[in-house]
């Protein structure tokens, strides 16, 4: 959550606001056509002293994480309904978005219903790479071994008789 100077407004004689991010364990129920990727967070803020009621003045940036596999947009549940809010994929994709949130309230990264999951080659194409370097490293300094000990093992060269 990145917040700009002005972005809240607090009661008169407040002079800070605390706010919380929480995992949502029983949220609203979704639109009929949107699966929740993941957790659902609630934002909430309060003045400080006092917890008075802070409003949104303009809106503050939220990104989230979310798992891998489908994904569209991240919704917002105001308290009366779920919306989806205009999205921006982070750099290379996923697992982060970003979006302008418009209020306090809980947030979800979504996809259609039904969306196809991870498949057993997107897995594995996760961590290809890391098995690869592995396995090279393996092989590579197993050869070293090998040679290392060879080499100390062989018989010394015996002197030549000069006659």
């Amino acid at each position: 959550m990145f917040v700009t100077h002005g972005a809240f407004q607090a009661p008169q004689g407040s002079t800070s606001v605390n706010c919380t991010i929480a995992s949502d364990a029983n949220p609203r129920v979704p639109p009929a056509s949107v699966d929740i990727r993941g957790n659902v967070y609630r934002i909430a803020c309060a003045a400080e002293p006092g917890a008075g009621s802070v409003t949104v003045v303009s809106t503050y940036h939220l990104t989230m994480r979310f798992p891998s596999g489908a994904f569209k947009e991240i919704q917002y549940d105001d308290g009366s309904n779920w919306r989806p809010l205009p999205t921006i994929p982070a750099p290379g994709g996923q697992p982060y978005a970003s979006v302008n949130a418009p209020g306090f309230g809980e947030y979800a990264a979504t996809a259609p219903t039904g969306a196809a999951g991870e498949s057993i080659l997107t897995v594995i194409g996760r961590y290809l790479e890391f098995w690869g370097i592995l396995a090279f490293v393996i092989v590579f300094g197993a050869i070293a071994l090998i040679q290392e000990l060879r080499r100390r093992h062989q018989a010394p060269e015996q002197p030549r008789k000069q006659g």
